[in-house]
């Protein structure tokens, strides 16, 4: 008897899951869909506050915490955290150029290496969308995902909401956690590895659309 009263109950609650989700329209047209898609998606570039790393690659992993500060033209500085908040390091980057500045020599050695990559993937994925879908898309539903595909295998996926939130180009996938009309967590993977972007703000990524 007990373990009916178990069944019953994870039943109800895969249904009142389920009840509370926005269901793809099937009858909108590739145009509309993209017409909404553009107007219901946050525009977000720039963030100024602390974040959480973890990035995997052919089996190993490194996390840290951070500072950043983004604009919206393309400039940013990273400010590396230790023990109990201590400064690590710095980066800037821009498209002009890179640097670091780091007490401990390994430190700074790595980071010479490996921090373009992190400074490039802030640039490049540490906004929204990262690209809308026109009409010459195909629209599909999945779940409860509206699905557009290009021509040239690329494929952005909008919610229920017709709010973008993953983008796939074949070779690396792009998710963005929602939450209101901010960003949570921003999940890069590619071939050979993934990252993972935790915005620690309060409100979490909800920064501007221009200026900064």
């Amino acid at each position: 008897m007990k373990m009916k009263a178990v069944f019953l109950a994870a039943v109800l609650l895969l249904l009142s899951s389920c009840a509370g989700r926005e269901l793809p329209d099937v009858s909108v047209t590739p145009e509309k869909a993209a017409e909404l898609a553009g107007a219901n998606t946050p525009v977000l570039c720039g963030y100024k506050g602390r974040i959480a790393v973890k990035a995997e690659e052919r089996g190993e992993s490194v996390s840290f915490n951070a500072l950043l500060d983004k604009n919206c033209s393309g400039k940013l500085s990273i400010t590396l955290l230790g023990a109990l908040n201590s400064v690590l390091a710095r980066m800037d980057y821009s498209r002009d150029g890179f640097s670091v500045e780091a007490s401990d020599p390994d430190i700074k050695n790595y980071l010479n290496t490996a921090g373009v990559f992190y400074a490039v993937l802030a640039d490049r994925y540490i906004k929204s969308p990262l690209m809308v879908p026109d009409g010459g898309f195909v629209l599909s539903a999945e779940k409860d995902s509206y699905v557009f595909t290009g021509r040239d295998g690329v494929k952005i996926y909008a919610d229920g909401n017709f709010r973008l939130y993953k983008y796939f180009d074949g070779n690396s996938e792009a998710v963005y956690g929602w939450d209101g009309a901010s960003i949570r967590t921003a999940e890069l993977s590619g071939k050979d590895g993934g990252i993972t972007i935790r915005f620690l703000n309060g409100a979490g990524w909800k920064g501007p659309a221009e200026g900064r």
